[in-house]
């Protein structure tokens, strides 16, 4: 009898694990291998989702929001998103300037759950220089940029981060692109939210979790 019951524990644990890596892996092809193409530092192990496997309920309503401020247009521009009404989700906001020859992504507003995450003192400075405090992390981050910019589309993540304050395991982020002129990718908008416990799923590891 416990092993029937231990049988079936096992059973529904590998049922909901492979629900859960199923729900993972609806994600545009194209993003998936635009991700992969970046060399990852082993402080990251993130992966590129559908939004509908994001559950921050921030996350999702920044990005209804960025979709209605589109207004049919690739991407929204700057001028349309109103920091009124975007005042609640602030704290969980980045805003990434776009520098171009050289290329730079320079931290104009800070949320404070990023700073939470990697330390007060970051705005206005390019997102290389989190290399400081987390060696490799900048680097990362500007590849990452780099190559979310070129795609001019919104892509989601999610996975686990080793950041200065150990207590943080979990993130969901979400980059939105902006522009001023509805030209080019000026501004990139990143949306955090940070989780205590690992998002990854059980008994998985960054080459199995691909």
């Amino acid at each position: 009898m416990k092993d029937r019951v231990k049988r079936m524990i096992n059973e529904h644990n590998e049922s909901a694990e492979m629900t859960e890596l199923r729900k993972l892996a609806i994600v545009d092809s194209e993003v998936e291998s635009l991700i992969n193409s970046i060399e990852t530092s082993p402080l990251v192990n993130v992966v590129p989702v559908s939004f509908e496997a994001i559950e921050a309920v921030v996350l999702q309503q920044v990005l209804a929001y960025w979709r209605e401020m589109r207004m049919g247009a690739r991407m929204s521009l700057m001028q349309n998103l109103d920091p009124v009404t975007m005042g609640r989700w602030l704290s969980h906001i980045t805003i990434i300037e776009v520098q171009r020859d050289p290329l730079a992504f320079v931290y104009r507003l800070t949320g404070e759950k990023l700073e939470t995450a990697h330390g007060t003192g970051i705005k206005g400075t390019d997102v290389r220089a989190i290399n400081d405090t987390v060696p490799g992390m900048g680097d990362t981050l500007h590849l990452m940029y780099k190559k979310v910019m070129g795609y001019e589309n919104p892509v989601a993540f999610r996975g686990d981060l080793v950041v200065k304050n150990p207590s943080l395991k979990g993130i969901e982020l979400l980059i939105l692109p902006v522009s001023l002129e509805g030209e080019k990718v000026d501004r990139l908008m990143s949306v955090a939210h940070y989780y205590e416990h690992s998002l990854m799923p059980a008994g998985t590891t960054r080459l199995t979790w691909r």
